[in-house]
């Protein structure tokens, strides 16, 4: 069980949607009201502030209030308050007009921030407070619809409304209604956003929204849709309205004109005034003047074609009948549609300005903190920030894991470069230890066995000199092995010292042949193919037979016996002037796979010995020097191809005019 802690703005933000919810009241009584003095529905705005028609709206505005205490959840949580907090307290103010509902949400709250809840009761809170926008945007249309339906069979009532009068009012009403359920859903997700990204659950907390682009299509189409449907039910209360009181005198007087010169014989006035008035129709005992209507004695105003209007005042007496068509509806006036044009266009401009207010924000928040990361500068929290759409949240939410994730990453990166630094000063220690402890005792077992096979104190048995022999050879495997971490250690710190002086090919050629020969097992052959006035290699002739020596080891690794060959020639590439070496062996050491590596070092390949750091040792020594190593697949062998770098060929002028010695 955990407490409540006392600091919490719900109620704050329960009051600034009752003001939201007022606000949005009042434009509706304001704008249905000036619809209806614009259609002609009431004669002033004083009929529509009448007790009986304010009663039902009046109620229906407080059944929404109270509403508020099921859709939103009692349970409290603190809330982070940011520190540039926008001014609320008139919304706060107009909030708490709705006296009955503010007083039971604040002795709500009161009650609340002393009660313990349990995670149970957070949760279900917190999908509460998603759904509560929703659930009070429906109980303000619905309740306010309700009111309306009222409030027009009350004026129905008095003004003797026809059916499609009381329809089109109605109709009029809830399409008002329509974009203001939309502004209601978003005002309330603008308050009471904060109030999710701070509950319990707020690590993911709009799961359960659409996306923007679902979100705002049904907004703009339900909007759309009221902003259309409220100037085409104005257009239909206009012209559904009764005739004037005046047209009807009018009409009384010019049909007891008419009987009066049909009575008297006038056929000439008659006819003029059938002229000037279509529709006219008069019937005596002899003759009948205009069409012909059925009217069975009556004498009033009539609907002849039962569509709600009056069409015509008549008079039906047995000598004679007079029917005076009434003047059509006129047709709705230009005002009338450029105010509904014009709400259109002003709630769509508020709309897109909101809109594009909400993306700006975000997408500030983004830009600045991809502009910390990219300057290396701490990046902004999230914090309680009120995103526009679910999109913008997933992406703030995305780089703020980035973020988290790249500074997690630099440490692993200064962890991984602070151990790096101990295991070369741990593998240098090391290595310097080696190379005294190691080599010093070993150099001892060399010399005294190179004694004992000298017979220095005496002849050896066949069998002792064999074990001796042995022990040489095992020793100087070792001291090569040990030789060859060291220089791997030289080359990896870029301490490997090099001496380079011209040299002749074909001596260092033979020299690495004679050291390979004491080194490697079987009996092989060397075949060396060298090509005249060879110029001199600028290498280090030490290192150079050693890297030599290991790749001719390599080369015939899991040989027994054959002939390497070895090709000695002058050439050139695009840097120079180069000595070239081919050493072709008949099988195959490596594959390609395995090649690789072997030339990273400390990788023993099958079928061969020792460490594995000749073959990269080698390659290390010719790149230091300005050359290259090359291996490449030949048949069921291999060629490896080395270049040395050669000096270039000096021009000398001949001069034929040279004495001749």
């Amino acid at each position: 069980m955990t407490s409540e802690p006392a600091r919490s703005t719900r109620l704050a933000a329960e009051l600034k949607l009752l003001g939201g919810l007022c606000c949005l009241w009042a434009w509706f009584l304001l704008y249905r009201a000036l619809w209806f003095v614009a259609v002609g529905v009431v004669d002033d705005v004083s009929a529509l502030a009448s007790g009986h028609v304010l009663l039902a709206q009046w109620v229906a505005l407080q059944g929404v209030g109270l509403g508020m205490l099921i859709d939103l959840p009692r349970e409290r949580w603190a809330r982070a308050v940011e520190r540039t907090r926008p001014r609320s307290w008139p919304w706060v103010v107009l909030g708490a007009a709705l006296f009955l509902a503010a007083l039971l949400l604040a002795l709500r709250d009161r009650r609340a921030r002393n009660q313990p809840h349990d995670k149970l009761a957070l949760d279900r809170a917190f999908h509460r407070l998603l759904r509560a926008p929703r659930n009070v945007a429906l109980r303000f249309v619905g309740w306010c619809s309700i009111a309306a339906i009222v409030d027009a069979l009350a004026l129905g009532s008095v003004d003797a409304w026809s059916r499609t009068e009381l329809l089109a009012a109605i109709g009029l009403q809830i399409a008002i209604l329509c974009p203001l359920g939309t502004i209601a859903v978003g005002w309330g997700r603008t308050v009471l956003r904060p109030q999710v990204l701070s509950s319990p659950r707020s690590r993911e907390p709009f799961v359960r929204l659409r996306g923007f682009r679902l979100r705002m299509i049904v907004n703009a189409g339900v909007a759309a849709i009221g902003l259309i449907a409220v100037p085409l039910c104005a257009v239909e209360l206009w012209t559904s309205r009764p005739p004037n009181p005046s047209s009807l005198a009018e009409a009384r007087d010019l049909a007891r004109q008419v009987a009066t010169l049909a009575s008297q014989g006038d056929e000439e006035a008659l006819g003029s005034l059938l002229v000037r008035h279509p529709g006219l129709a008069v019937r005596t005992e002899h003759r009948q003047f205009g069409p012909n209507y059925a009217l069975s004695g009556r004498t009033d105003a009539i609907d002849l074609d039962g569509n709600g209007k009056v069409d015509v005042f008549a008079v039906d007496t047995p000598t004679q009948t007079v029917v005076v068509p009434l003047p059509t509806a006129p047709k709705p006036p230009f005002a009338l549609l450029w105010m509904g044009g014009s709400a259109v266009f002003a709630i769509a401009i508020v709309a897109t300005v909101v809109v594009v207010s909400d993306l700006h924000r975000d997408l500030g928040h983004a830009t600045t903190l991809a502009r910390a990361v990219s300057r290396g500068q701490p990046a902004p929290g999230p914090g309680a920030r009120r995103y526009s759409s679910y999109e913008i949240h997933a992406l703030v939410g995305a780089m703020h894991r980035l973020v988290a994730r790249i500074t997690e990453a630099n440490i692993a990166k200064y962890v991984a470069i602070e151990k790096a630094k101990e295991a070369d000063r741990l593998k240098s220690q090391f290595l310097a230890n080696m190379s005294h402890d190691l080599r010093s005792p070993l150099n001892s077992i060399l010399g005294f066995s190179e004694l004992l096979l000298s017979g220095i104190d005496g002849d050896l048995l066949a069998e002792q000199r064999e074990m001796v022999s042995t022990i040489q050879q095992n020793g100087r495997a070792l001291l090569h092995q040990i030789d060859d971490i060291l220089d791997t250690a030289k080359i990896e710190a870029s301490r490997l010292d090099l001496h380079p002086e011209p040299s002749p090919p074909l001596t260092l050629v033979n020299r690495a042949i004679h050291n390979a020969k004491k080194r490697q097992r079987g009996n092989l052959e060397y075949h060396v193919d060298a090509s005249a006035g060879l110029p001199p290699a600028i290498v280090d002739p030490y290192r150079t037979i050693q890297a030599i020596e290991n790749i001719l080891l390599f080369a015939s690794e899991r040989m027994d016996r054959g002939k390497l060959d070895l090709r000695v020639r002058s050439s050139r590439n695009a840097r120079g002037r180069v000595v070239l070496l081919t050493i072709q062996t008949p099988v195959r050491p490596a594959t390609k796979e395995q090649l690789a590596g072997a030339l990273r070092g400390f990788h023993r390949l099958p079928g061969h010995r020792g460490l594995g750091l000749g073959l990269p040792i080698a390659a290390a020594i010719v790149e230091l020097q300005g050359g290259t190593l090359s291996i490449e697949e030949h048949g069921e062998g291999m060629i490896f191809r080395v270049e040395l770098c050669a000096p270039e060929l000096r021009r000398i002028r001949e001069t034929a005019d040279l004495p001749r010695g």
